[in-house]
């Protein structure tokens, strides 16, 4: 999994499939994105693909059906461009920027440095799986948890703790192909509860290798939580109510 993670990020460039999930079903997973990479510079733009976001919105405005602006962002996929610790969302024209000092657990390009790194332990060949219709080789292991809090921040703790999971699938050609981790949770050995945690697995598929690709961050002025004041939520609040109230006006003239 090493070289093939190396390979991969060699490539310079390719498109992406994100999923979050239990499992590794990306036509079922709830969360996911698609996009593409520049794997040198680990810069990814990705259009959110979140079957479960679809269908909060669909019940959100059946719910509230006087918070549906047709006019609103008509046709504009909804973006993520990130690199490094910032992350930037939204539309073209209203963007929002937010800046860490690491990067984030999202980021596309995360798994292949954590299997570049060389240290999965207890590595084994699971078998061959087709992903994209080529057969892969599919290899399983374990990262001690300080590859993954070195990339990201934090703590590495104790070496008790526990490893991150890892699966690789590596294609003919040697480049890593499909990458997911999963980190058990951090629950008491006696937890009541630890039976009903089940880790969520990341996983990040690539292809198209070496495609012509041109990313820059959008502009975009840096979130400030300060802003978020306490005036301005009742502000947003009346404006709520306010809608709701033009909506049902419009609702009895019919």
């Amino acid at each position: 999994m090493r070289d093939a993670a190396r390979a991969t990020l060699a490539c310079g460039t390719a498109r992406i499939h994100t999923a979050w999930d239990q499992a590794f079903d990306f036509d079922a997973a709830p969360f996911g994105s698609v996009g593409v990479v520049d794997l040198e510079r680990r810069l990814s733009r990705r259009e959110d693909r979140s079957p479960k976001l679809d269908e909060l919105e669909a019940k959100v405005i059946e719910r509230f059906p006087w918070l549906d602006d047709e006019d609103e962002a008509d046709g504009e996929p909804y973006l993520h461009y990130e690199q490094g610790g910032t992350l930037i969302h939204g539309i073209p024209g209203k963007w929002m920027r937010h800046d860490q000092p690491h990067r984030s657990f999202r980021d596309p390009t995360l798994v292949l440095d954590m299997l570049a790194s060389g240290r999965v332990e207890d590595g084994v060949e699971e078998g061959t799986e087709e992903v994209r219709d080529v057969a892969c080789a599919r290899y399983g292991g374990r990262l001690p948890r300080s590859v993954f809090t070195g990339l990201v921040g934090g703590e590495a703790g104790e070496a008790s703790r526990p490893r991150l999971h890892v699966r690789g699938w590596v294609d003919p050609e040697g480049r890593l192909v499909r990458g997911s981790w999963s980190s058990p949770p951090l629950v008491r050995p006696r937890d009541p509860f630890r039976r009903d945690i089940t880790p969520l697995w990341r996983t990040v598929e690539f292809w198209d290798f070496g495609l012509p690709l041109d990313i820059e961050l959008p502009e975009a002025e840096p979130w400030d939580p300060d802003d978020e004041d306490l005036p301005s939520l009742f502000a947003i609040a009346g404006d709520l109510w306010r809608m709701r109230r033009d909506w049902k006006r419009r609702q009895r003239r019919r």
